[in-house]
Formats: C-alpha cells, structure tokens, sequence
C-alpha cells in the first residue's frame, strides 16, 4: 500500500528550530525504514512546507513576541529568516491540526494553552505523538489518496451505470456513485480498510449514504492524489510540448494553494512549455510537474490546442483507465475539506 506524503507547516520557527525540525523528520523517517518494511510502507512521509500550503502546524511559542487570549504575535525578526513568516495567527481561528510548543512562555504572556495540543522538539517521543495525532485527524485524506490508487487499479471493473459499495464484515466503508461523478465515504475509514474492502456493484439508485458521511467529487479524489504522491506521473508529452488551459479545476478552493493562481493565470494568459513556465515562475518552479499532473488528472489542461481537441488523445469523459482521465467533475457539496475542516469530523 502506497502513503501519501504530508505537509507540515513551521509558525513562529527561526533558522535553527526550522533545522531542527527537518532534522528530526529526516531521522524519523529512518527510522522507520529500518523497521517492519510492511509498516513502513503504510505510514505518511512528512515534509516541511510553506504554512499556507500545509496540511498540519506546529506552532514554536518561543517565538510568539506577544499575544492575548488566542492571539499569538510572532517575533518580528522571525521575517529576514523567513520572508512568507506569518506575523501573527489566532488559535481559534485555524482551522488545520495543530500542536504548541513553549508553554510555559506562552503562559507568561497570558495565553490560555490549557486546550490546545502541544509538543516538545527536544523530545523524539513528543514530536512522534504529535504527527501520530495530525496522522489521525488527516485519516480521511489518506483514505481518499488510498482510494485514487484503487479506483486506478479497478478501471476494468467500473462502468457509468452502476453505484459500488466497499464493504468490509458487513460495514460500509465507502460508496462510489459512478453515473453522479462523486464518493461518499465514512468518517473514521482508514487506508487499510480502503485495501481490504470488497467492492460490491450496485444499481445505480443505491448511492445514499448516511447523513454524516463526507461527500467529494472524483476530481478532488484526483487532485488529493495529485497533490500527495510521493512522484507525479505526468505524461512525457507535457514536458516538451506547449500546455493549454482548458478550465480551473473543479474542486473546492480550499484544496488550492496560493501557488496555484498564478500557475492557471500564466496558462490563460498563453499556453506555455514546462521549460517556459519554470522560467516565469521560479520560485515554485521545482512544484510545477506536480500541479501540472493535478490539472492534468482534472482534465483542466492539454496539449492540443481547443481547435484540435482530439490529438492530445484524451479518453471519453466517464471512462476509467489508469491517466486518471475517469477523475469526475461534480464538486461534492457536503465533504468536510481535507485540511480545513476534518477535524470537525473526530
């Protein structure tokens, strides 16, 4: 079973504690590779990122200059190491999984700490309990990531007109609701079960699930896919060939990053070559075949201009094969967001 690689985002971090923390992480995964090959194989791979882009937080209190209540105030001087260094967070506010550090400063500051996660980055087995813990509350998204790599895997068995059930001991684990283009999955599924479940074809009618379940399009299952595997798969063609921009992907904005906006708006602009857009766009130029594989998986991009659609070889829409052309278009309505919003779900 393939892991999805996670973002971890530093708030309040100096060069130090930022090389600290890639330090651990380094030595953490290690660690585990030196282990059972079968466990290591089914945890998530963390990295550092740009706290707008990131999946979970850990907040450095020994950097907060000031604060009240749930208001942090970061050190001013935090921004020359670090030029995109938030100036200031409100705790109530974030809506990502996150763990404090420092407590006792923030106390002095008169921060209430009392309900929040916290973490110690001197201790191997406080930082091992906080990515546990972010691991837990971003169980949905590695079950989606486990999804993308099943629905793949099955193409030959999917078709447009039936609903299917994965189902395990008699629980329902997840319902793919082929002829609506969507998934509706249980809160709590992990990605082992995604693997054991059977899937059970139904008739097209039989894809209502209970109220609580999460509900996404097979274009954000896509885009998640995108967005956390460890290597994309963009095609060969989209290396040397001049990109056009079909439409924004159909997903919700809060699986967008900041980076994507310009990348779309350079492509609507004019198409591009990879080569050309690394160059315009250099300070995410080592990101770009991966938010290129996202829009490519989305069916937003091509390389075939729109006179000649059909010489990019695309498949027909709702077809399953393993490009990802089968991804679905209809933004779900009531999935909690990967990031933002999951931990409304524990």
């Amino acid at each position: 079973m393939q892991h999805p690689r996670l973002y971890l985002g530093l708030m309040g971090f100096d060069a130090s504690s930022e090389a600290a923390v890639r330090s651990w992480l380094e030595n953490y995964g290690a660690e585990l590779k030196k282990g059972d090959a079968d466990e290591a194989e089914q945890q998530p791979v963390w990295q550092v990122v740009d706290f707008s882009e990131a999946d979970a937080l850990l907040i450095r209190g020994a950097g907060v200059a000031q604060g009240f209540a749930s208001h942090l105030q970061f050190d001013r001087a935090l921004q020359n190491a670090k030029e995109k260094a938030p100036l200031g967070a409100e705790l109530d506010g974030i809506r990502l999984p996150f763990a404090l550090s420092d407590i006792v400063h923030l106390q002095s500051l008169g921060i209430d700490v009392k309900t929040y996660p916290m973490f110690d980055l001197g201790s191997a087995a406080s930082m091992s309990g906080t990515l546990q813990h972010f691991e837990t509350i971003l169980r949905p998204l590695c079950a989606l990531f486990a999804l993308a790599k099943e629905l793949t895997d099955r193409r030959e068995e999917l078709d447009g007109s039936h609903t299917f059930h994965l189902e395990q001991n008699g629980r329902l684990d997840a319902i793919i609701d082929a002829p609506q283009r969507r998934v509706l999955m249980r809160p709590g599924t992990r990605p082992v079960d995604i693997n054991a479940d059977a899937w059970l074809r139904r008739p097209k009618s039989a894809n209502f699930a209970p109220a609580h379940f999460m509900e996404c399009s097979m274009d954000e299952v896509a885009w998640v896919y995108a967005m956390h595997c460890h290597q994309s798969e963009l095609p060969k063609r989209y290396l040397i060939k001049p990109i056009h921009v079909r439409r924004n992907p159909r997903v919700r904005t809060s699986l967008l990053y900041p980076r994507h906006a310009a990348l779309l708006d350079r492509l609507w602009l004019q198409p591009s070559t990879l080569e050309q857009l690394q160059r315009v766009l250099p300070s995410i130029a080592h990101l770009l075949e991966r938010d290129l594989f996202g829009l490519y998986l989305t069916r937003s991009i091509s390389t075939a201009s729109q006179s000649d659609p059909a010489s990019d070889g695309s498949s027909l829409p709702g077809t399953f094969d393993t490009t990802g052309k089968w991804l679905l278009q209809r933004v779900g309505q009531r999935m909690n967001t990967m990031a933002g919003e999951l931990q409304s779900l524990f």
